[in-house]
């Protein structure tokens, strides 16, 4: 009851909403990620090639010291040692998956904040080196 002009509300009974979306392929989205990365690496193909050996230098250097690291880490060393950037920002997404896939890295099972700025506090991957893996 409204109790400022005395009338009563109707409500519309409630009704499973899920049938108004459509369904055509519920891998639909897996498979627009799975392409979205393939289109990564290949327009970032080059720049992973040249990347990588500069990764795995700066990994047994920092990795010595310490146990952990993010990727932003090194993205900050690449920015500071005037590395070449991707030609695509998700190609630093791209060079994570590939040395995780080599056994390069490994995901620590731990999220820390992330310390770039333009990354608003969001939590990113702790990782570390698995030495001994070329």
């Amino acid at each position: 009851m409204n109790h400022y002009n005395n009338t009563t509300t109707l409500r519309a009974p409630e009704r499973d909403m899920s049938a108004l979306i459509p369904r055509k392929n519920p891998r639909m989205g897996q498979q627009l990620k799975l392409n979205g990365i393939a289109r990564v690496e290949h327009t970032c193909a080059d720049w992973l090639a040249g990347i990588e050996p500069h990764l795995k230098a700066w990994l047994q250097a920092e990795c010595i010291e310490v146990d952990t690291f993010t990727m932003e880490q090194f993205k900050a060393h690449a920015v500071a040692s005037e590395l070449p950037m991707p030609p695509h920002q998700n190609g630093w997404g791209a060079l994570t998956r590939r040395m995780a896939s080599r056994h390069v890295i490994e995901w620590t099972g731990e999220h820390v904040t992330s310390q770039a700025p333009d990354a608003h506090g969001r939590p990113t991957k702790l990782w570390r080196y698995v030495p001994g893996v070329q």
